[in-house]
């Protein structure tokens, strides 16, 4: 039944926190899935640089798990095409990381 405000109790939306929050979880358990099935694969590398910036994003509310997922999106792009964190440069307006998924990708 809805109330006054228009939105029945169980579906009032949440917060932009609320969202980035689980957008990170999901991430985090999308990344994992790829991990054991292809690892360093465009898709798992692509859901480890999303997970990053996710919590990149969030602005230090877990250091320790954007330390985690930097350095693992970190080891991807080493494994996988031989760029080191230097070179890649996450978090930069230089990043090499999206532009290498693009040539995976193709």
């Amino acid at each position: 039944v809805k109330g006054a405000e228009g939105a029945s109790r169980g579906t009032q939306l949440m917060d932009a926190d609320e969202a980035s929050a689980l957008r990170c979880v999901v991430l985090k358990h999308i990344a994992a899935a790829w991990e054991h099935s292809e690892r360093w694969s465009f898709d798992h590398l692509m859901n480890l640089h999303m997970h990053w910036a996710v919590l990149a994003k969030r602005q230090l509310q877990d250091v320790e798990a954007t330390s985690d997922a930097r350095r693992s999106c970190e080891q991807g792009f080493l494994v996988r095409f031989g760029v080191d964190a230097a070179d890649l440069a996450l978090g930069t307006p230089g990043s090499r990381a999206l532009g290498l998924l693009k040539c995976l990708k193709s």
